[in-house]
């Protein structure tokens, strides 16, 4: 079995999105909206005309409801193969293994420095700050951070909100109250991003849907093939 899971940025229009195999079952998620919304697919439903592109779930004055996705209106197998000529946000790829400047730790990419060391400033709202500001291109709400406590420990740590470049006490929010020591990563804000100029891209899924697929605003996607 394979299975993977990703972030990503909304576009507003349909995409190709590059899993390295064509998958058997599919859950799209927009984990940003107030309004929460899913897409469950499973290659069975390509059978029925009325769920072929699966599921969308909704959230509507505090009940679910449940939209049918006939074909051209979800989620359908993508065999690859195309050449990128131009980078745009209709193909997206994960940045490790496609995308240089975004894969990788972003520590590098400090607006003075380094970016190696982290403060607890308050522990009740688990905000703190690094000790150089942080690239916001690339570091941000998403970004996952590893720190080394005293107890020479590495703890994963998630940004939640971040202000400024995060090098005054306070302006970092983490998802927990991550202890002062040693940072030894931070990621990109997303694992999937435009497929570079060059990119052949890898096997995945067509995503017609625009709903779920807000722009500019964060969805995850879990796929897995038998």
């Amino acid at each position: 079995m394979q299975k993977v899971a990703y972030t990503f940025l909304g576009s507003g229009a349909a995409r190709y999105i590059g899993l390295g195999f064509v998958p058997d079952r599919v859950q799209i998620r927009n984990v940003e909206a107030a309004a929460a919304g899913v897409i469950d697919w499973d290659e069975r439903m390509r059978s029925y005309a009325t769920t072929a592109d699966g599921v969308y779930h909704a959230i509507s004055t505090g009940t679910w409801t449940g939209v049918a996705l006939t074909k051209g209106q979800g989620v359908t197998p993508y065999y690859g193969g195309d050449a990128i000529t131009a980078a745009a946000a209709t193909h997206i790829v994960p940045a490790v293994g496609f995308s240089t400047p975004y894969s990788g730790s972003m520590v590098d990419k400090g607006t003075m420095g380094t970016v190696n060391g982290w403060t607890l400033d308050t522990a009740g709202s688990a905000t703190g700050h690094f000790n150089v500001g942080v690239n916001t291109t690339y570091v941000g709400v998403g970004s996952y951070v590893l720190i080394r406590g005293t107890d020479d420990i590495v703890r994963k740590y998630r940004i939640v909100a971040i202000t400024n470049d995060g090098d005054d006490a306070n302006e970092v929010t983490l998802d927990s109250a991550g202890a002062t020591g040693v940072v030894t990563f931070i990621s990109y804000m997303f694992d999937l991003v435009n497929a570079p100029v060059g990119t052949v891209m890898p096997a995945g899924i067509y995503l017609a849907d625009t709903t779920l697929n807000a722009s500019d605003e964060s969805c995850l996607i879990i796929a897995e093939r038998d």
